[in-house]
């Protein structure tokens, strides 16, 4: 979001997802406190959506409520992650076993030009437009399972786990398995190859575990040196 685009009167939704961006960018650090007056001016926004903001990203784990400190940034921990991606890998194999039959020729279609950009994107090693271009190739699995519960259990998973996503791209390595596995389960989705696509999902979701898990790990160590 542009920052002109802040100056307008924004949903609570744009409000938060503007300041899961921050977090994830590190605009907004673990640990750091969060002034009401300053976001509000920053965004562009009353104090009524950034708090029904704050709020929601206080529920699921990004933010913590500390007492006569109000929200702080909550640092990324491993146990988080690890519970969110179990989580993961139950709902959207089934969302992907569901939507299997579903999936029309322009569905896939658009799969293939969304996989265009993620090249593009990280062909320059641009990891949070990449990451978003994942969530709309994604996406386009996720509506033809059919089921409304379960989209609403992805989306919410989604931005919950965001934040450990772009830890996990900022490895190059991981970078380039990852459009390559999204490469392969384009083709599998074209084929019709339900285990294949099934398999596919399954170990891009435990090959970004493993990244985050290493990349936390990192971050850690740089914290206490």
């Amino acid at each position: 979001m542009s920052e002109d685009a802040l100056n307008v009167p924004l949903l609570h939704a744009a409000v938060m997802d503007r300041l899961v961006e921050m977090i994830v960018r590190g605009e907004l650090r673990p640990g750091q406190r969060l002034y009401e007056i300053e976001l509000c001016e920053r965004l562009g926004v009353s104090r009524s959506p950034l708090r029904e903001a704050i709020r929601k990203l206080a529920a699921d784990g990004l933010l913590h409520m500390e007492p006569r400190r109000g929200a702080v940034v909550a640092p990324p921990a491993k146990a988080d992650a690890a519970a969110l991606y179990a989580c993961r890998e139950l709902v959207q194999i089934e969302c992907t076993r569901l939507a299997m039959p579903h999936l029309t020729e322009a569905e896939t279609d658009r799969m293939a030009e969304v996989l265009k950009q993620m090249r593009a994107a990280a062909d320059v090693a641009d990891t949070y437009s990449y990451l978003q271009l994942v969530g709309e190739f994604r996406g386009v699995i996720d509506r033809a399972c059919g089921n409304k519960v379960l989209i609403e259990l992805v989306e919410g998973l989604w931005r919950r786990t965001l934040r450990f996503r772009y830890i996990a791209v900022q490895n190059a390595a991981h970078l380039t398995n990852s459009l390559s596995n999204h490469e392969q389960l384009l083709a599998a989705i074209r084929a019709g190859d339900t285990e294949h696509a099934l398999e596919l999902t399954r170990r891009m979701i435990n090959a970004s575990l493993d990244s985050i898990l290493k990349g936390i790990d990192m971050l850690e160590e740089t914290r206490a040196s």
